[in-house]
């Protein structure tokens, strides 16, 4: 992931680097696990940690400090 500001880059834990929201509500670090590798940021909800399940109309939005390329959409998560 780029960083804006490098110079911050050690005082900031990797979760603080961005939010993420669904249909608007903000989700907890403690709803998903994230993986990034290079340019490549995987988010994965966990699904026990919500009294609905995500489909493809849902909204999600992640706001922060990455680099937003393109998102790819998988349906098996």
């Amino acid at each position: 992931m780029k960083d804006l500001d490098l110079n911050l880059r050690s005082f900031r834990p990797e979760h603080a680097r961005f939010d993420i929201f669904i249909n608007g509500q903000y989700i907890l670090e403690n709803d998903y696990v994230f993986e990034h590798d290079g340019k490549n940021l995987l988010i994965k909800f966990i699904k026990a940690n919500f009294s609905y399940n995500l489909n493809s109309s849902d909204e999600i939005k992640i706001e922060g400090d990455i680099q937003v390329g393109w998102v790819q959409n998988q349906n098996q998560m």
